[in-house]
């Protein structure tokens, strides 16, 4: 099986590219009548009338990317947020051209990029192994054998449930596949100039892996693992020892059939 990653699995990708490019638009049209609503809502007038159109700009630009800043702990989303807006002002500086129509293009490469992006996930599900393939800027690839896999995950969130798609964690002996949470708790004491800190947690390992490393969003990911599982079943000690009974029954059905022949063919000349 050659399998790619299902759309809806880069799905904040997408809707941040969506958005960059909605509000380019907006903006370009309304960003005066938005800066005197908020000045009407506020009554107060934080910053100087001729600057609020781009700060207003800016904050709108960049909110996508500080939530996916604060949700993914990330410190690459909110570069690309200050980027979206930090090269547009010095463009508009430069050539004057308008920061919304800077943003817009900008719109339309993030969205070029993100599937671009998505495209550069390949998964086979070959006989032997599952590889994994990854060719974005850098080139990455993994391959695990059947015989080291010792467990499979299936993971499927709200969209992925009503979609079908899901993300596969193949869990191998070497511990790949499963990453580590941590849960700690800090105290402190001080006693006029005596400090003493105390920290205690604990670590779970859980089904994790980068996107390059799993089958990250795959379409009917039960089903695939079927597939997965029946190959790793072939693999295992009772699978082998199964192929290897057949092999020798064939083997002693072919003797027997070379034996009845010869004897039919001695009787033949006997007659």
């Amino acid at each position: 099986m050659k399998i790619k990653p299902h759309s809806i699995a880069f799905i904040e990708l997408y809707l941040i590219s969506m958005y960059v490019i909605a509000f380019s638009i907006i903006l370009r049209f309304y960003v005066d009548e938005i800066v005197e609503k908020i000045i009407e809502n506020m009554g107060i007038l934080l910053f100087p009338i001729e600057y609020m159109p781009i700060i207003v700009w800016a904050i709108i630009m960049i909110l996508p990317f500080i939530i996916m800043f604060i949700t993914k702990s990330s410190i690459k989303w909110l570069l690309i947020g200050i980027l979206t807006i930090t090269l547009p002002v010095i463009v508009k500086l430069k050539f004057g051209i308008e920061e919304s129509t800077l943003t817009l293009i900008m719109g339309i490469i993030y969205l070029a990029i993100s599937n671009a992006y998505r495209n550069a996930h390949t998964y086979y599900i070959t006989s032997e192994r599952i590889i994994s393939e990854y060719k974005f800027i850098r080139e990455k690839s993994r391959e695990i054998s059947y015989q080291y896999i010792t467990d499979i995950v299936v993971e499927k969130g709200i969209i992925g449930r009503i979609l079908n798609v899901g993300t596969i964690i193949p869990i191998s002996t070497a511990g790949l596949g499963l990453g580590g949470d941590i849960a700690a708790i800090s105290g402190r004491i001080d006693l006029k100039q005596l400090s003493l800190g105390v920290i205690a947690g604990k670590s779970v390992n859980i089904p994790r892996g980068r996107s390059p490393n799993v089958l990250f969003g795959v379409k009917d990911p039960i089903k695939v693992k079927e597939v997965i599982s029946k190959e790793i079943s072939k693999h295992s000690e009772s699978g082998l020892l199964s192929k290897i009974s057949e092999n020798l029954e064939k083997i002693l059905e072919k003797v027997k059939s070379g034996e009845s022949e010869s004897s039919s063919g001695t009787i033949g000349d006997k007659t």
